[in-house]
């Protein structure tokens, strides 16, 4: 389990392209994500292994 002030790089990199979007729309004054472009962050998928 993550926990604040562990590194990023430490969580699988579905989790990391989250928090990347976060903090860019953060940075860029964006305010949250909504649902739907939550749901377009690029994730692998757990099934297929494709991205």
């Amino acid at each position: 389990m993550w926990r604040e002030g562990l590194a990023w790089s430490v969580l699988s990199a579905d989790y990391q392209r989250i928090l990347q979007a976060l903090a860019d729309r953060e940075r860029l004054g964006q305010g949250p994500l909504t649902c739907q472009e939550m749901a377009r962050v690029p994730v692998q998928s757990v099934l297929t292994g494709s991205a």
